[in-house]
């Protein structure tokens, strides 16, 4: 008999306003399945359920994207997920059960077989899982990532799995205390600056020593400022204090894992990144420039231009006050539904379009 089932690992993430965890498979899948894989039906595998005694009906598996290891970022998640998906190779592995990874998947298999991946080529995110150790069962294994083009840049260099000697205190806190994180994200950019990391990592440095369980992070693509910001922390000895991260695209844990999102910038027009945020229930602290206000209903606090004092005020403010952060993050998911959700900006651009002046007489 035909096996007609293809095992696919979901992604686990905390959806706070509803206090659960959620397991999850982006639409593409099913999209993915219906036109390269009709022979097929999808089974997404649940993190509570065995899958053993179902293997004999199962033709192959993938590992998804999603999550981090654990080794990279270290959270409860990303912990069930890897033990998880350990358990599916070594299954895989048992029963010579065809195995793909996919973005995340793919490093867990690297990580598996003690490999790296290295990029191929004229093609957005393809890697290739090359086995250091030859009396592994596999002898090569493909894994696949898929990044926007603007983000390939971040991907382009050798990334050894492995190593986790350097990735470990890249990315892990540097201060065993924090149990909050602050998180503000953009390119650390040396020639526009126009994010404002400096100025925040003078704000910040204020006020850090009366806040020791909480933490800042910069998450970003490096444009030639990590350095000076490295040396700025370490200036103002902060280094236990405020981290500097590179740009991951599983933005959504960073996200889920952070209580306060942070803006600097000293130009914006129509900041996506805040609207993200506000779309995860995070109250957001910004400076007030640009367009930026469209962004804020109760939301936030909105700090004049260049006012250190008043950002730094308004930081401590939500530091201290969870239910504030709460009330804050709740009208944020509020306002991204109802103002920025895809259904009300196709409904704002049918209404443009059928207005009378753009209806020709």
């Amino acid at each position: 008999m035909k096996k007609r089932y293809i095992a696919i690992s979901q992604r686990l993430y905390s959806m706070k306003e509803y206090n659960e965890i959620r397991e999850s498979l982006a639409i593409d899948w099913g999209q993915f399945f219906a036109i390269h894989l009709h022979d097929f039906l999808m089974l997404p595998l649940s993190y509570k359920q065995d899958i053993a005694p179902y293997l004999p009906d199962i033709a192959g598996v993938i590992l998804s994207g999603g999550n981090d290891l654990s080794v990279c970022n270290e959270t409860p998640l990303n912990k069930e997920r890897d033990i998880f998906e350990t358990n599916l190779i070594d299954l895989c592995i048992k029963d010579s059960i065809p195995l793909l990874g996919v973005c995340r998947g793919a490093q867990m298999i690297a990580y598996y077989f003690n490999s790296q991946i290295t990029p191929c080529k004229n093609h957005v995110g393809l890697h290739e899982v090359t086995q250091n150790l030859e009396s592994q069962p596999f002898g090569r294994v493909q894994g696949v990532g898929v990044q926007d083009n603007e983000n390939l840049e971040s991907t382009k260099t050798t990334d050894s799995i492995n190593s986790t000697n350097q990735t470990i205190q890249n990315l892990e806190s540097n201060n065993p205390h924090a149990k909050h994180k602050l998180i503000a994200v953009g390119r650390m950019d040396a020639v526009n600056n126009h994010k404002g990391f400096p100025r925040l990592i003078d704000a910040y440095s204020k006020i850090a020593h009366k806040f020791p369980s909480w933490q800042l992070e910069i998450i970003g693509q490096d444009q030639g400022q990590k350095a000076l910001l490295e040396k700025q922390i370490l200036d103002l000895q902060m280094k236990d204090y405020i981290l500097l991260k590179p740009f991951t695209s599983d933005m959504e844990s960073v996200y889920l894992n952070a209580d306060i999102f942070v803006m600097s910038s000293h130009t914006e027009s129509m900041p996506m990144v805040l609207i993200e945020a506000a779309s995860y229930g995070l109250p957001i602290v910004a400076y007030d420039i640009g367009t930026i206000r469209d962004c804020f209903h109760d939301n936030g606090i909105l700090v004049k231009d260049n006012d250190e004092k008043a950002f730094c005020k308004a930081l401590s403010t939500l530091m201290e006050n969870e239910e504030k952060r709460i009330i804050m993050g709740q009208n944020g998911i509020k306002l991204a539904k109802d103002t920025f959700s895809k259904e009300q900006v196709l409904k704002q651009w049918l209404e443009l379009f059928q207005s009378p002046t753009h209806i020709k007489s």
